[in-house]
Order: C-alpha cells, then structure tokens, then sequence
C-alpha cells in the first residue's frame, strides 16, 4: 500500500499540472478574437489566419495540441528555432515558443499568435511556404 500512494500522488500532480495549463489558456472563442486582434496590429489578413489556426487545430482553436513532430500551439509551431519562429520579433529577443508552451507558460498562446500574424504580414511569401494550411 505504501507504494501506491506516492504514486497516487505523483499522479494527481501531474493531471492538476495539467488542468492549471488548459484553465490559464485561452478557450476557443478568446483565440479566434485573439487571432483577429493580432492581424489588426500586424497587418496581416485575420481571415487568411483563422484559417491558418483552424487547419492546425483540426478546427478546435486548442492551443495545448501537439503535433505528432513536437509542434505546439495554435500556430503548431515546430520545436527548434530553424522554422518560422526565426522571422518574429519573439525570436529575436531569444524567446523559444516551444519550450514557453512546454512549460505551461500562460504567455506561450500570446505570443504564439502574435508571432504568426507577424509571420504573415512581413514575411508572407516565407509564411505561406511554412505552413502547409497556408498553401
């Protein structure tokens, strides 16, 4: 018996880790208008990015998804900075989204959004070419 409560406890953890990540993060709803907002500031077109999300997410607008190559977020953004996080301002203060959205950072769906309006209203041809929901 001794066994199975530290690992009772180990385990009531891990899932209340997990329910402060998804209660800290944006419901479908707030990422769509967050989406919108983003375009707005960038420029970019909020409808070319809510299709975008849409695509990701299989149309959930979760930012807690993982894709089957480690991507995470709406933006399914992919882990390393070798992808289209290198064209955002993020990027270049030294923020790894990734790693933000791995350790349950309630700023990882901010900047994750941001980040792929700013994708598309600077760097539109490479974003396009980034992402296959794009195409």
């Amino acid at each position: 018996m001794a066994r199975l409560i530290p690992l009772a406890l180990l385990c009531s953890v891990l899932l209340s880790g997990a329910a402060q990540a998804q209660g800290q993060w944006p419901g479908p709803a707030e990422v769509r208008a967050m989406v919108v907002e983003a375009a707005e500031r960038h420029g970019a077109n909020a409808q070319q990015l809510l299709s975008v999300v849409s695509c990701e997410t299989g149309g959930t607008y979760r930012v807690d998804l993982v894709g089957r190559a480690g991507e995470r977020g709406a933006s399914q953004w992919l882990p390393g900075m070798g992808n289209a996080w290198r064209l955002t301002s993020h990027a270049r203060e030294g923020v790894d989204i990734v790693a933000l959205y791995r350790a349950g950072s309630p700023d990882a769906p901010w900047l994750d959004i941001d980040g792929l309006a700013q994708a598309f209203a600077y760097h539109p041809v490479q974003a396009r070419r980034e992402w296959s929901c794009a195409r």
